[in-house]
């Protein structure tokens, strides 16, 4: 058991540094960056890193966008379908966005917002577009966007407090409850309140944010 845990704990250094020396040869050459991402063996350090490594060639290269974005789209998806979730993907599509706004690459930094799935993350991707679309000047574009990510984060917040009244209804209905049972569901309000709380901060900076 002992050599078991070890011989993984060797392999996920190794995924690791694997993941750092794709990172880094990026910079030097799509082929051998992509060569790198092959040799990890863990499947989610080699998605994530695969994700990484090709939103920096992407965002660096305007003629590498096409195929760099599908191949980071396929993996979103693939993620999304079967209901798992990658750790750190949301964050670096958020960074990927933010660069090409910061480029001026609207529509690609859109399409990036939109292949979230994380409504959450999605609406606070947007707003950074809106901000960078006001710093250039341009104010319509912003309002649009800025109309988008209020729009998504409202329906956040009207599904996060439907389900926190289906779980009140719940509870009234379902008095012989056992206590883990209990202790769950008041764990699960607790998550949909912060939640919620999150959500009423980010319309509250929406509402009050770039057009001061």
């Amino acid at each position: 058991m002992q050599t078991l845990v070890s011989s993984t704990t060797q392999q996920a250094a190794l995924d690791r540094a694997q993941s750092l020396s794709a990172l880094a040869l990026a910079q030097v050459g799509q082929l051998a960056a992509q060569r790198a991402v092959g040799d990890i063996r863990n499947d989610a350090e080699r998605d994530i890193t695969s994700v990484r490594v090709t939103a920096r060639l992407a965002s660096a290269d305007t003629d590498l966008w096409e195929s760099s974005w599908q191949s980071i789209d396929d993996i979103v998806q693939r993620y999304a379908r079967s209901g798992r979730t990658l750790p750190q993907l949301a964050n670096v599509l958020v960074d990927l966005s933010m660069e090409l706004a910061r480029q001026q690459r609207w529509e690609q930094a859109r399409a990036v917002v939109m292949a979230m799935s994380d409504k959450e993350v999605q609406c606070r991707a947007l707003m950074g577009i809106v901000s960078q679309l006001a710093w250039h000047g341009l104010r319509p574009e912003a309002e649009d966007n800025w109309q988008v990510a209020r729009a998504l984060c409202t329906a956040q917040i009207d599904q996060v407090e439907a389900s926190v009244r289906q779980e009140r209804v719940r509870h009234s209905i379902s008095p012989g409850q056992t206590e883990r049972r209990s202790q769950d569901d008041s764990r699960q309000h607790h998550q949909s309140a912060r939640q919620r709380q999150r959500l009423q901060r980010h319309r509250a900076s929406i509402d009050g944010g770039w057009r001061k």
